[in-house]
């Protein structure tokens, strides 16, 4: 625990490639999650408005859940479902990546100028950790949630699975 009186937790000191990296992850996690809502309007068969209505405040696994379900009904072919599970599971790890840039408290080192991603659990120890990170690690991450979005999105256009963009 030592090493975290070195750090300086000022966002203002992270660099600005480090903050737009993240921005990047942010972006893209907001487009993944825009396509999952309009895959369960499309696969429910339902225009975007209403499956807006319906998946707007849901979180990340009750939009994945409420996918699964649908598309296990047995109205897709089983090749197709797969392809939507597969995709799925990329958008988890996706998630998690997002998780871990977004959720971690950024510091830099005044010993040796690098930036770490820190964070804590405490289920009956305290256990800090961190971990440097480097601006490719940011952007590859964001490129993978952008990604893992865009196959979900390919596999509904390709199949007419698009919400009507109307109400």
């Amino acid at each position: 625990m030592s090493d975290f009186q070195h750090f300086d937790f000022d966002p203002r000191h992270i660099p600005d490639e480090y903050a737009i990296a993240l921005g990047r992850v942010s972006l893209a996690w907001s487009q993944t999650e825009s396509v999952l809502e309009d895959a369960i309007a499309g696969v429910a068969g339902i225009g975007a408005f209403r499956g807006w209505a319906i998946t707007t405040h849901m979180n990340l696994n009750n939009r994945i859940d409420t996918l699964l379900a649908l598309i296990r009904l047995g109205s897709l072919d089983s090749k197709l479902q797969s392809e939507i599970e597969s995709a799925i599971k990329d958008i988890r790890k996706a998630a998690d990546d997002r998780n871990r840039f977004v959720h971690s408290y950024w510091a830099t080192d005044e010993r040796d100028g690098k930036v770490y991603l820190t964070s804590k659990t405490a289920r009956g120890a305290l256990k800090p950790k961190a971990q440097s990170v480097s601006t490719t690690e940011v952007t590859d991450a964001a490129m993978n949630i952008y990604l893992s979005g865009l196959r979900l999105l390919q596999l509904l256009n390709a199949n007419g699975l698009l919400p009507d963009p109307s109400y």
